[in-house]
């Protein structure tokens, strides 16, 4: 009996692709959290195994809050240290994180 799996569907392989290499840069600095294994797929079709238990409940928001600040520490000590809000940002992994604030924005004069 193969394993319980979840399938994601994308109609648009391009968004499908994106979708992998996102998880594939999630999961490349050491966290300590563990997130799904991805089985091979295509472009349209993300296949992840399949985690047993509820799903995350308001009363859960401090936990998730937690596992996301986790996630985003390991991968700013990693990398994204070196990125700037004001240019795109390829990581490690060949993701492309866009620019956050265009150069010519106020916002840009704050934190640039």
């Amino acid at each position: 009996m193969s394993p319980a799996v979840h399938t994601k569907h994308y109609t648009d392989p391009t968004r499908g692709t994106a979708a992998r290499g996102h998880l594939r840069w999630l999961t490349s600095p050491p966290s300590g959290v563990r997130l799904p294994h991805l089985h091979p797929g295509d472009g349209t079709t993300l296949i992840f195994e399949y985690v047993a238990g509820p799903n995350a409940a308001p009363t859960d928001l401090p936990a998730v809050a937690t596992t996301l600040g986790r996630l985003h520490a390991a991968a700013y000590a990693h990398e994204l240290r070196h990125a700037r809000l004001e240019q795109p940002f390829r990581t490690a992994t060949g993701l492309v994180i866009p620019a956050s604030i265009p150069k010519q924005s106020p916002s840009f004069e704050r934190f640039g």
